[in-house]
């Protein structure tokens, strides 16, 4: 019968799954937080900034890929013989979700660089005086880009189940993503160089401490590219051993797949987190969740962190991302430089 589901799930596939399941409520709820918020200031101002537009975009897209590695391990390990039918559309709707939030994490990047970083050249100042009118023209060329680096070739398996059609999934996989991420490479290395003349500038002038205000913009773009650039790098490599099926080991695929998870939806989460504008929205809600019944409209007072203790899960969240100080916590200014 070709719905007939797998005999026996191993252990791994019971953990994968739970945590898949995890990752997506995660990921779906950091990334329509982004979008939601994003959305309502679109509606009230007419009108999104350079930040807040690639973070929309890149809401959407995360959102959509995080359902879809979900589906795809589900249907590899529960109902293989009727998986080649859904191939063609899960091939082709994998690659153009991931290679779109790539290139727009990327130009999230750029933006990070052409803000910051401080270099004398003509195209580099050209591309910083003209890019808030350029972006809408890069993401749509990033979207008609994904849609050129996407196969509708099937095979006699799903790719996902190491079929003989992985070999040209991979170079479609990596054809897509190498445009941005040497973009995106070169943009982060602009932002480092950049840091790093600062900080000569500033121990030639006699100044000290690391976190002067001109310094923080910089350390804070640092932080969110490497934060994306692990991430990005433990999928792609995680990605292509998962699909291949090469290996055997079941604790293996079980990383690989986790690792797959985390990147839409865990790296929103540390954009949320590295933005003032929306960790502030979300303290304000969790405080009123967490406060639920309980003299939710009270203003910030001495006996707050006692009524919040009594969430411990809220609490918890809060702990990550509240204000400085929240809860006696230490200070937490954010990673955003942009905000």
């Amino acid at each position: 019968n070709e719905n007939e589901k797998s005999s026996t799930l191993s252990r791994y596939d019971y953990i994968t799954l739970i945590s898949l399941i995890l990752e997506t409520l995660l990921g779906s709820l950091g990334n329509s937080f982004i979008v939601a918020v994003n959305l309502c200031d679109l509606l009230t101002h007419g009108e999104l900034n350079s930040f807040d537009l690639i973070l929309t975009c890149l809401g959407l897209s995360r959102w959509v890929l995080q359902f879809l590695v979900l589906t795809v391990f589900v249907i590899s390990i529960g109902w293989k013989s009727s998986g080649s039918k859904y191939s063609e559309s899960l091939q082709y709707s994998w690659l153009f979700y991931s290679n779109s939030s790539m290139w727009f994490a990327t130009w999230l990047c750029v933006l990070y660089c052409v803000r910051i970083a401080n270099i004398q050249n003509f195209i580099f100042n050209l591309l910083k005086k003209h890019f808030d009118r350029l972006l809408p023209w890069f993401l749509m060329a990033s979207v008609a880009i994904s849609v050129v680096f996407n196969s509708t070739e099937t095979g006699d398996e799903p790719f996902f189940l190491g079929s003989k059609n992985f070999a040209s999934f991979s170079t479609l996989c990596a054809l897509g993503s190498l445009p941005p991420f040497l973009i995106f490479c070169t943009a982060a290395l602009m932002v480092v160089s950049s840091l790093m003349k600062h900080v000569q500038k500033m121990k030639e002038q006699e100044k000290t401490g690391f976190r002067e205000p001109s310094v923080k913009a910089h350390y804070g773009a640092v932080m969110s590219i490497g934060l994306f650039f692990i991430f990005y790098l433990f999928y792609m490599v995680t990605f292509n051993i998962y699909i291949s099926q090469t290996v055997d080991s079941s604790l293996v695929k079980c990383f690989c797949a986790v690792t797959i998870g985390a990147y839409p939806s865990i790296h929103s989460l540390f954009l949320v987190h590295g933005n003032n504008k929306l960790r502030y929205i979300m303290v304000g809600f969790l405080k009123k969740v967490c406060c639920f019944g309980q003299e939710c409209f009270l203003p910030w007072s001495s006996s707050t962190p006692n009524r919040l203790a009594a969430n411990p899960i809220t609490c918890a969240v809060l702990q990550i991302f509240g204000k400085p100080g929240l809860l006696g916590g230490p200070e937490n200014q954010g990673w955003d430089p942009l905000s």
